[in-house]
C-alpha cells in the first residue's frame, strides 16, 4: 500500500511541495565530475554539475549496492536490495517487475506529475509516469545517433544526438505540465556509456593531448592473478568499434559487424600499428577511450546547464530539488580497467550531488556513506510522502542538512 502525504490531501499545502529534477546517466565515473577532484579536473571540467554541488551536497561515499545498469536502477527505484526487489541481472536476464512499489508511483498518488526521458532498461513498461519516452534500441540501451524511443506505447525513431534529444524532450515535457501541480521529472542519460560517442563538434576535442594515466594503470595483479588478473575489462579487450576503426566498404554487412567486433575474445589484438610494443598498444587505447568517454560526458554537462537555465528562466530554481547522479561508477584506467562489475571502490562509487535551496547549504561535504537504495526514502522524504515499511533503505535528508554524520548500518 502506498502512503500518501498530507499534499494529496489539501491543496494549499500542495503548492508548496518541492519539485523534484532527478537527472541520471549511465557508467559515469566520480573521476569524471570535476568536483571530485580526479585527475581530469583541469582538462575535463564539469562547470554545470559542478555548480549543482557548489550550489548545494556532494556525497563523497553514495555507493551501488549492484554495480550493473539494470539491476541499480531497481534498486533506486524500489529502496530495496536485488534479490528483494527480484532484478539482479541486465535486460535479457530477466524483467522487472513494474507491479511492485516504486518512489514514482508514491509521488503521482501524491499528487506529483511524473514524467521519464531517457533511459529506462528494466525490460518491462514504466509505471507511475503520466509521460515516458525512453530509449528501445539495441535491448533498451539506445542509440547515441538517431535513435529510436517508446514514446508512451508509440515507436519514435528521432533525428540527431541522443543526449540532446533527450534534454529537448525533457523541457518539451515542462513546458507541457500542468503548472499548479508539483512534479518530478526523470531525466536519465544514455551517456557516458559504451560505446562512448561524443557529439560531432567533440569529436577531436582533445587532439594532439596525452591525457593522465591514473596511479595504477600499469597494475601487475600480483597475488590476483586470478582474480583481478583474469577479467575481460583490461585494455586488450577494446574492440575495433570501440577505437573508432572504420571497416572496409567491399565488406558484407555480417562482415562489417565481425570486423567492427574485434577485440571482445582473448587474443584478438587491436592495433593501428603492427610495430607498436604492447605497452604502446594499451596506451593508445587508453587514450582514445577516455577522450571518447569524457568528450561523451562534455554534452551531459552541456544539457544540465540548459535544464538549470531552464528552471531559472521559469521561476522554478528556488522550489526545485536538481540531483545528478549514475547508475554506477566505472573504470578510467584504474587498474587497467575500464567497465565497472568488480567490487573495487571505482566501480562501487556513485556521483550524487544535490542542490535543494532553503533546504541544503551550499558547498555541503558529506562523508557518512549511502546506498542506491536509500535514494527512494530520501526523495520521498524531501517531498513529505512517507515510503512503506517494506523499503530497505534510509532517508540521508538530514545528513544533506548537516544535522548527523552518523554512518547508518544496513541489515541484509
Amino acid at each position: 500500500m502506498i502512503a500518501i502525504s498530507a499534499y494529496s490531501q489539501n491543496n494549499s499545502n500542495k503548492k508548496n511541495a518541492p519539485n523534484i529534477v532527478f537527472i541520471f546517466s549511465d557508467d559515469h565515473a566520480t573521476n569524471a565530475i570535476s568536483a571530485y577532484d580526479g585527475i581530469f579536473k583541469e582538462l575535463a571540467p564539469t562547470p554545470n554539475i559542478d555548480r549543482i554541488a557548489n550550489e548545494g551536497a556532494l556525497l563523497k561515499n553514495a555507493l551501488c549496492t549492484n554495480a550493473i545498469c539494470g539491476p541499480s536502477r531497481a534498486a533506486i527505484l524500489t529502496g530495496k536490495y536485488s534479490h528483494v526487489n527480484g532484478y539482479y541481472k541486465n535486460y535479457k536476464g530477466g524483467v522487472f517487475n513494474n507491479q511492485q512499489w516504486t518512489y514514482p508511483q508514491a509521488l503521482k498518488e501524491a499528487g506529483y506529475q511524473t514524467a521519464l526521458v531517457g533511459k529506462w532498461h528494466l525490460a518491462s513498461e514504466p509505471i507511475g509516469f503520466d509521460y515516458y519516452k525512453y530509449h528501445i534500441s539495441r535491448g533498451e540501451q539506445g542509440l547515441y545517433w538517431n535513435p529510436v524511443y517508446n514514446d508512451n506505447g508509440v515507436n519514435r525513431k528521432e533525428k540527431g544526438y541522443a543526449t540532446n534529444l533527450t534534454t529537448d524532450f525533457a523541457l518539451n515535457w515542462l513546458n507541457s505540465r500542468d503548472t499548479k501541480e508539483p512534479f518530478c521529472l526523470l531525466l536519465q542519460f544514455k551517456a557516458p556509456h559504451r560505446q562512448w560517442a561524443p557529439d560531432t563538434k567533440y569529436e577531436n576535442l582533445w587532439e594532439g593531448q596525452e591525457m593522465p594515466y591514473p596511479a595504477t594503470f600499469n597494475d601487475t595483479y600480483e597475488g590476483r592473478e586470478l582474480t583481478a588478473g583474469d577479467t575481460e575489462m583490461t585494455m586488450d579487450y577494446f574492440t575495433r568499434q570501440d577505437m573508432k576503426m572504420t571497416p572496409s566498404d567491399a565488406l558484407s554487412k555480417i562482415d562489417r559487424r565481425k570486423w567492427s567486433q574485434f577485440g571482445f575474445k582473448p587474443n584478438e589484438i587491436v592495433t593501428p600499428d603492427e610495430n607498436l610494443n604492447p605497452q604502446e598498444v594499451r596506451e593508445w587505447k587508453y587514450q582514445k577511450y577516455i577522450k571518447d568517454y569524457l568528450a561523451t560526458i562534455r554534452s551531459v554537462d552541456d544539457n544540465i546547464g540548459r535544464v538549470l537555465a531552464y528552471l531559472k528562466e521559469n521561476g522554478l530554481e528556488e522550489n526545485t530539488i536538481v540531483i545528478y547522479a549514475s547508475d554506477q561508477g566505472f573504470f578510467l584506467g584504474e587498474h587497467g580497467f575500464f567497465d565497472k562489475r568488480f567490487m573495487y571502490e571505482e566501480s562501487l562509487k556513485m556521483p550524487f550531488v544535490v542542490r535543494y535551496p532553503g533546504k541544503i547549504k551550499p558547498g555541503t561535504i558529506v562523508d557518512d556513506i549511502v546506498s542506491n537504495i536509500d535514494f527512494a526514502p530520501t526523495l520521498l522524504d524531501m517531498a513529505g510522502v512517507a515510503a512503506p515499511e517494506q523499503v530497505q533503505g534510509k532517508s540521508f535528508f538530514s545528513n544533506l542538512k548537516g544535522e548527523t554524520s552518523k554512518i547508518k548500518t544496513y541489515i541484509f
